[in-house]
């Protein structure tokens, strides 16, 4: 194909670009759906490609949904998928605290019920998850603190519950510099379409983080770095040269399929706008992706 570097994919050209890939890579919000609702076609997308017989995967930073809750998720608004397909972060943090690190000892969780649950499910000791209630003084709260002696690492998650008490302990055991930082990822708003509402990021959380423990080494889990695809790759035979990453968002997911060697797909239904595109081409156009579509439902609308 010609080049199309950072420039809509043109609709004479999907069926030639689809022939070059055999696994694709979905990105899940800003690609997939907005919070609960599907992007319009994006369920027959996928499914389309699957009876296609390409290899899906989907591959998403979100921290606060286990592979269970993904599954319910995707079975509600009929799209096949597989538990084997779905590689969150919340997966593959505990993947990498066991198999990576070999890690042994407990964590300081800040994150959800749904990423403990991938915690239990390869029996890694952890605590913190949930509200921290306290009612008083912060003197009051210092007196009555006792830190847990095993805490070996503190990872760092979207946790809606995160509040001072919270961010306290996490720099309390981060003082200790044998505790590790592990964080899920590193986004720092939530993909937000037709509404002037923010909703912070996990690394909006991150942030407030390492400051307050002085602490700027860490490990990150997600996109962009190539943790997930190094969890895929364990566990199933991908070819980078015939696998397209899609997302919606420059930094991470375009970022993260350059990385890993995959064609990169930057859909305009999350995050990353056209003008983004355009301020990249001059001046980092090493940045570019490969493709670019108004969102994934134009992969199969070729008539």
């Amino acid at each position: 194909m010609e080049d199309m570097k950072g420039k809509l994919l043109q609709k004479e050209k999907i069926d030639e670009f689809l022939s070059g890939i055999d696994t694709f890579f979905f990105d899940c919000d800003g690609v997939i759906w907005l919070g609960s609702e599907a992007i319009t076609g994006a369920v027959a997308t996928v499914n389309g490609l699957r009876a296609m017989g390409k290899k899906i995967f989907f591959v998403s930073n979100n921290s606060s949904k286990s592979v269970s809750s993904y599954m319910e998720k995707f079975n509600r608004l009929g799209i096949e998928a597989h538990p084997e397909e779905i590689y969150g972060t919340a997966k593959v943090t505990a993947w990498y605290l066991k198999n990576k690190l070999h890690f042994t000892e407990k964590v300081y969780l800040l994150g959800s019920k749904s990423m403990a649950e991938e915690f239990d499910a390869l029996n890694i000791p952890y605590t913190g998850v949930g509200p921290d209630p306290f009612h008083g003084s912060v003197d009051d709260y210092i007196k009555s603190l006792s830190l847990n002696d095993s805490i070996g690492a503190v990872v760092q998650a979207l946790d809606v519950h995160f509040s001072y008490m919270k961010m306290i302990k996490a720099a309390s055991y981060l003082a200790n510099k044998s505790c590790l930082l592990i964080v899920t990822n590193e986004d720092d708003r939530l993909p937000v379409r037709g509404s002037n509402i923010v909703i912070p990021g996990t690394g909006s959380i991150g942030a407030m983080v390492r400051t307050a423990s002085r602490r700027d080494e860490r490990i990150v889990i997600g996109k962009p770095e190539r943790n997930i695809f190094d969890c895929i790759q364990s566990k199933h035979s991908i070819d980078p040269k015939t696998t397209c990453m899609i997302g919606d968002r420059i930094d991470t997911d375009i970022s993260f399929g350059r990385k890993c060697g995959l064609k990169t797909l930057l859909v305009y239904s999350g995050v990353s706008s056209p003008d983004d595109v355009e301020a990249i081409r001059i001046d980092s156009p090493a940045k570019l992706p490969d493709y670019c579509l108004a969102s994934i439902a134009d992969l199969m609308r070729t008539s």
